[in-house]
């Protein structure tokens, strides 16, 4: 993606308003940086939503959201409990692999991308770090290797969560790709 600008169009253009002071509008002309009018609010804490969406972006997928009770009743089908072990079990699989606030523990991989964001601008950063950081085919086709490796390196009771940890694809928008400036940082 090529992208030019006259020195015409740089003072003429969207850039500055009548007076000639410079404003902020993002997305008129290109997209460079992912600017935040509103800042979280609730304090970013950990990264596992950023690179849980930032997996998701990469992938053009959409978490399907799973429950404790949904993922215990998926796993009983394909295990034998022994009779009055199954509050036991549900506890194992709660403290396993969720947190206190019942949300997937990210693991690995694919449970990192089962954690979704819950600000916009956690959105915003990671479409500006797909759009950046590398060619997309490409960070798909890494990300994709590194899960491999991941799932034949985990335990069997791992692979039974993972295998009932599913996505929805997500549907291409035609939104402005930010603008790469340097090349320096893909791989």
């Amino acid at each position: 993606m090529e992208y030019s600008l006259s020195g015409t169009e740089f003072i003429n253009g969207k850039m500055f308003d009548s007076n000639g002071k410079l404003t902020h509008k993002t997305g008129n002309r290109f997209k460079l940086f992912p600017f935040v009018t509103h800042p979280n609010s609730v304090p970013v804490e950990d990264l596992s939503q950023l690179i849980g969406t930032y997996l998701c972006k990469i992938e053009d997928q959409k978490p399907v959201e799973i429950t404790v009770a949904d993922l215990v009743e998926k796993l009983k089908s394909e295990t034998e409990i022994e009779a009055g072990q199954d509050a036991l079990f549900y506890e194992t699989v709660k403290q396993l692999f969720f947190d206190s606030e019942k949300q997937l523990r990210p693991l690995n991989l694919q449970m990192l991308s089962h954690i979704s964001h819950k600000e916009v601008g956690e959105e915003k950063v990671a479409d500006f770090l797909v759009d950046v950081l590398g060619e997309k085919e490409n960070l798909k086709k890494l990300v994709s290797e590194a899960k491999q490796n991941e799932f034949n390196a985990t335990n069997v009771f791992e692979r039974l969560v993972l295998k009932y940890l599913l996505c929805d694809k997500e549907k291409k928008d035609d939104k402005i790709p930010y603008y790469r400036v340097v090349n320096a940082v893909t791989q």
